[in-house]
């Protein structure tokens, strides 16, 4: 009863909001490009299952002679990269993530080619969920698209990977409202969604604050929930040891570090709470942005 809940809660995510991802380019894989070259290029690919049917789009790039590729739906915010491509007798399996929330999943696309047509299935590695699915010639039409709104940001910095999950938290709420009203020395708390969490393969450095990977086990990311704090004409942002917790469940008890914002104002409102990752040298850049506010800082890695 568990794993067909689990499958039947896999299969409404997909069709309802697609794979959660931040916007990624294609990655080299192992895979060299004279394997497989009658798979480069764009792809419309239909899901086909008893419960729903849905479109996404394969694009096959050859990077420098080696096969990399992405994934995309009007249903998620943006392109995801394929982590691992494979070939075998039955044709070429491409592997990427998917996110339901806090759990992780991993999508197998094995597909094989066949007078200028893609034919095979898309499957969950562990047998949740499996559809077949057919494809031809076709990319995604951005202006048409209907994306969802953003709720994972992701960098890759080598083989690490820095990631942060957080809520559609939207304009025309109280939770706004608050954050518009909240006081000197507060910390922003929320009823709209989980709170905002880190996950970091490596330490990263804010300035002189180190913000540590391997917090809760070894060899496991560092975890940890964010949150916005005013401190006086400024911000900071405030890093706890309680990552699953909601956003109104702030306790100072586990606070590890307070790193300062820059906060800058707008020319557009962000009608939905968004957080990006931006790669920069040696680290990357955290923005934070809702309504006519951003907020942001830079970190290094450390080795």
């Amino acid at each position: 009863m568990l794993k067909r809940f689990k499958t039947l809660a896999l299969a409404a995510a997909l069709v309802s909001t697609g794979w959660v991802a931040s916007a990624e380019e294609a990655i080299p894989t192992s895979l060299n490009t004279t394997e497989i070259p009658r798979y480069l290029g764009e792809w419309k690919v239909t899901l086909e299952t008893d419960q729903f049917s849905m479109d996404f789009y394969l694009n096959v790039q050859d990077i420098e002679g080696k096969i990399g590729a992405t994934v995309d739906s009007s249903r998620q915010p943006e392109p995801v990269a394929i982590e691992s491509i494979t070939t075998s007798l039955e044709g070429v399996d491409f592997a990427f993530p998917f996110a339901m929330g806090e759990q992780s999943f991993t999508l197998h696309l094995l597909v094989k080619e066949s007078a200028g047509d893609l034919a095979g299935t898309l499957r969950e590695e562990n047998g949740l969920f499996s559809g077949e699915v057919i494809g031809v010639e076709g990319s995604l039409d951005e202006t048409d698209a209907q994306r969802a709104n953003p709720t994972e940001a992701k960098l890759r910095l080598g083989d690490d990977k820095v990631r942060v999950t957080f809520g559609s938290l939207d304009i025309e709420t109280e939770d706004y409202d608050k954050l518009a009203s909240l006081s000197d020395d507060a910390v922003y708390t929320y009823i709209g969604s989980r709170a905002t969490k880190l996950f970091t393969d490596v330490d990263l450095k804010f300035g002189d604050t180190v913000v540590k990977a391997n917090n809760f086990a070894p060899n496991y990311p560092g975890v940890y929930s964010l949150w916005l704090k005013r401190t006086g004409a400024d911000w900071a942002l405030v890093v706890n040891e309680q990552p699953d917790v909601w956003g109104s469940q702030h306790d100072p008890a586990f606070d590890v570090a307070t790193i300062p914002l820059n906060a800058e104002s707008t020319d557009t409102p962000q009608e939905h709470f968004l957080v990006t990752l931006d790669e920069q040298d040696n680290g990357g850049e955290l923005k934070l942005a809702w309504g006519d506010t951003s907020w942001s800082t830079t970190f290094q890695t450390v080795n």
